[in-house]
């Protein structure tokens, strides 16, 4: 599981919680996967120019492969398997642009401040708990983003947006506070910059992120 871990950079400091992450991370992983297949079919390729290989990915990120070693998850990542995908990746559409990583960083700076206003004394403990669960939804939107792309960034979006409408009148009660200003400033920069990569509103473009994290495990093992 150590190598998970590096890979997506999880900060969680229990053997519980960095599962539960890392779970969650090839969650992310089997649904891209999926994806690639549908746009592979959609694109009425034989499936034996890729099946296997996807099938063998799948494997690799089996949540039931976490007690086991490294090379229990590495016999599947053939360069056959490899080549398979990186292929895939040359047929499917790009259809969107990368989020530059100084601006996913900007993001995560401001996050932090958010944090820390949350933190702060004598803010109402119903605003304080919004807060913190709009920084967990952003922060782990980016740590999906090397995975799912920027549609990561979109469902956090309306996941927040959604979730301030519902609680309206605590937003309403407390709309020219700092922290709420702060809270919206965040949003609009996450949202900003998903608007600005995203060329088409589809769920097509996976390969190459697939590709792309896949070699990079490859290498960094």
């Amino acid at each position: 599981m150590s190598v998970w871990l590096q890979a997506w950079m999880i900060t969680e400091t229990t053997q519980k919680g960095q599962a539960l992450e890392v779970v969650r991370c090839l969650e992310n992983v089997n649904r891209e996967l999926d994806l690639v297949r549908k746009g592979m079919n959609q694109a009425t390729f034989s499936s034996s120019l890729y099946e296997n290989a996807i099938s063998a990915f799948e494997e690799a990120a089996s949540p039931m492969l976490l007690p086991h070693t490294w090379s229990s998850v590495r016999q599947y990542l053939t360069p056959q398997n490899i080549i398979s995908l990186e292929y895939c990746s040359e047929i499917l559409p790009d259809e969107e642009a990368l989020v530059p990583s100084d601006e996913l960083s900007e993001i995560l700076g401001l996050v932090s401040e958010l944090r820390d206003a949350a933190n702060s004394e004598n803010i109402p403990a119903i605003l304080k708990a919004i807060m913190l669960h709009h920084v967990e939804l952003i922060e782990k939107a980016i740590a999906s983003y090397p995975i799912t792309g920027v549609k990561a960034l979109k469902v956090a979006v309306q996941t927040g947006i959604g979730e301030l409408y519902l609680s309206k009148n605590v937003v309403i009660e407390h709309k020219n506070t700092p922290e709420l200003s702060k809270l919206a400033e965040v949003w609009e920069k996450v949202s900003d910059a998903a608007d600005t990569a995203l060329k088409l509103d589809k769920l097509v473009q996976v390969s190459q992120r697939a590709w792309n994290f896949i070699e990079t495990i490859c290498n960094g093992a």
